[in-house]
């Protein structure tokens, strides 16, 4: 496991982005299926696991929206 030391006494300040967990993420996409509510899914990476899972659900009447670069919004009405 990485660790950083932090020497000089100055308070840490700033942002990180953390990428999102890719066996999870196809995870999600399919239990999406098991509810007709509208489901958000954020943090979502674009990787082929989860583009191939969302062909998937769409061919299976799944409504798959990209609302921004790795956002989903995955609806099953039926």
């Amino acid at each position: 496991m990485s660790r950083y030391i932090i020497d000089g006494g100055k308070p840490l300040k700033g942002e990180v982005s953390i990428r999102g967990a890719k066996n999870a993420s196809f995870k999600q996409i399919i239990a999406s299926l098991l509810t007709d509510q509208t489901v958000y899914l954020n943090n979502v990476p674009q990787i082929s696991d989860v583009k191939i899972t969302t062909s998937i659900a769409k061919n299976l009447g799944c409504q798959v929206n990209q609302t921004a670069e790795h956002c989903l919004e995955l609806t099953t009405p039926k």
